[in-house]
């Protein structure tokens, strides 16, 4: 039902979510199923795009089939990650692009693309939202401190982060522009990015909660 919902949407699509299919077609199908089934505002989403990293030909024509509104984004033969990144950036012409990374599972139901764009929304000076508190891998038990907390009424609880995640999280794409984009040569895109952005004097943020872990 989910599925026959969804259409392949333009470039220009307010949201954009995208995500690393690699060699392990089991794996991109538990991230693309547990999205879809805890995104409880999905009808937000405008495109999906993947990344294919590696998946045989019969996987990614599975994939299509299976999954009909999904874009498989251009790539060239040994792209690196931040070469990944900076071709899916170019790729996206909407203010809003939620990126899953690769290995991902969602296990808690929320309005994610409302809460993620509810804080860029809130906070000017925020380029990048992550899901987990902290940019966890797997649950934790632990939240932010009462005092660091903040609040607007569609974001619900987040607090502002040091650095930049390297988990699912929501990019406001004219701010990640301004503060230096993604390099395709970095050989490590997310620190780069961090301090570029530290330069242009702006920050990321995260949901004050752990609602994805990432498969081992």
């Amino acid at each position: 039902m989910l599925v026959g919902n969804l259409v392949a949407g333009s470039r220009n699509a307010e949201v954009t979510v995208t995500l690393v299919a690699g060699p392990d077609r089991e794996a991109t199908e538990q991230t693309l199923n547990s999205f879809l089934h805890c995104c409880t505002d999905l009808s937000r989403v405008g495109r999906f795009l993947v990344v294919d990293a590696g998946l045989s030909a019969q996987d990614r024509a599975a994939l299509r089939k299976r999954y009909g509104f999904v874009e498989f984004a251009r790539r060239r033969s040994g792209d690196g990650t931040g070469a990944q990144l900076a071709r899916l950036r170019a790729q996206i012409g909407g203010r809003f692009w939620l990126h899953l990374g690769q290995g991902w599972r969602f296990f808690g139901p929320e309005n994610y693309i409302t809460r993620l764009s509810a804080v860029l929304d809130a906070e000017p000076q925020v380029f990048q939202v992550g899901i987990n508190y902290g940019d966890a891998v797997k649950l934790t038990g632990t939240c932010a401190a009462e005092s660091e907390v903040r609040r607007s009424p569609d974001a619900g609880r987040y607090v502002l982060a040091e650095v930049v995640a390297s988990g699912p999280a929501m990019f406001d794409t004219a701010r990640l522009d301004q503060a230096g984009g993604l390099d395709s040569s970095d050989a490590d895109p997310i620190a780069e990015l961090g301090q570029r952005a530290l330069g242009a004097g702006l920050q990321t943020a995260s949901l004050d909660e752990v609602l994805c872990i990432r498969a081992t």
